[in-house]
């Protein structure tokens, strides 16, 4: 159920998501294979502690764009995300500050050189405004690296540069009814954060609650930690009691 919801899900809204999760539940009874109904998938790859540092780092707190916080930390393939409200790019920016991140654009007179910078120096780059994308990206997405003396390279243009593993891109666009060819979208993992109406309900009750009852707020806040580190030592106990065990 996560690979499907990791390799399949991101391009859908939160209505066609639970519409396939449960076609493939069925599928999975039928053939007669365990598994856990009820199952939440983000919060069975990621920990409680993690979903409140997205939050603080302004990440709208309703399961959709939960799920993307998710795809966006689990990924293979360099993801594109569909923004019609700005929260993802916003989001992002803010969550990897520190690793200093740069915004820029294809339109952007500086556009290669953040790109090769990012590259050389492995911090992350947020490319907005992707409603086509460069044919300089090519490369990049296809990863076609080499290793030549102890170097890895990679070919931007006319030119190789050094690649660090380290590198991470993101792609944006705000237009939602862009359509993506079957080619790009082999290439890149799609993550759509439109906002549906369930969605935006669960945002405007997560701000009235801040404004309305900040103490009820930190209280959960609190109480979603305090899961994470209950749970973080359940997992230590439990490698703990198998090591015991086998010795």
């Amino acid at each position: 159920l996560s690979s499907v919801m990791l390799s399949y899900l991101g391009m859908f809204d939160q209505e066609m998501r639970t519409t396939v999760v449960n076609q493939v539940l069925n599928r999975l009874q039928a053939a007669k294979i365990p598994v856990r109904e009820e199952l939440n998938i983000s919060e069975y790859l990621t920990t409680a502690d993690e979903r409140l540092g997205w939050h603080n780092n302004l990440l709208p707190e309703d399961a959709l764009c939960v799920e993307n916080a998710t795809m966006l930390k689990r990924f293979n393939r360099y993801p594109l995300v569909i923004d019609p409200a700005g929260q993802a790019t916003e989001f992002l920016m803010k969550q990897h500050a520190e690793s200093q991140i740069t915004k820029t654009s294809f339109l952007d007179a500086s556009f290669m050189k953040h790109l090769e910078s990012a590259m050389r120096f492995g911090t992350p780059l947020m490319v907005t405004d992707v409603e086509s994308i460069d044919p300089i990206l090519n490369p990049v997405l296809n990863r076609e690296i080499s290793k030549t003396g102890g170097r890895v390279l990679i070919r931007l243009g006319d030119q190789e540069i050094d690649f660090s593993p380290t590198f991470c891109l993101y792609l944006s666009t705000r237009d939602s009814s862009c359509r993506f060819s079957p080619d790009l979208c082999s290439r890149v993992t799609l993550v759509n954060f439109t906002v549906t109406p369930g969605g935006l309900q669960s945002q405007c009750l997560s701000l009235v609650l801040k404004s309305e009852r900040p103490d009820i707020d930190a209280k959960r806040s609190d109480m979603l930690k305090l899961q994470g580190e209950y749970k973080l030592r359940l997992t230590q106990l439990e490698k703990m009691l198998l090591q015991s065990l086998t010795e």
